[in-house]
């Protein structure tokens, strides 16, 4: 996997929405800010999926899934906020920065690539929004 550029506030964000919750049991990121930061990643991969035929149902899974996860990425928006003004950080900047992670990602894959990735986040979404239902 790529590392991506993640400068100061989304540094933690970018590492946990990355690698799995195991590797960093002890982070010190909520999960909270976790679901702010994929809403965003996520929010970008799914416009850019959905532009390939036979993805055209991603938008509304991920739409399904931010509903159901409505007041958590809420309150991690907060959190995350509340970090960022900490550092002197527009949370323009921060967003920015979570959408430049994804679009720097997915340039980086080749058409399969990209298929496997909207086929796997479509698992995620849909499968996350049959627990939170």
């Amino acid at each position: 996997m790529i590392k991506p550029f993640c400068p100061s506030v989304v540094a933690m964000l970018c590492v946990l929405v990355s690698l799995p919750a195991a590797a960093f049991p002890q982070a010190s990121v909520s999960s909270n800010q976790q679901l702010f930061a994929q809403s965003i990643i996520y929010h970008s991969l799914s416009g850019l999926c959905a532009a390939k035929p036979g993805n055209k149902g991603l938008t509304g899974d991920f739409q399904a899934w931010r509903l159901g996860n409505q007041e958590a990425i809420k309150l991690g928006r907060e959190e995350v906020a509340a970090m960022a003004k900490q550092q002197d950080k527009p949370m323009d900047s921060v967003v920015s920065n979570l959408v430049h992670v994804a679009e720097q990602e997915w340039g980086q894959l080749d058409s399969q690539q990209r298929q496997q990735k909207c086929q796997t986040l479509q698992a995620f979404l849909t499968q996350a929004e049959a627990t939170v239902h």
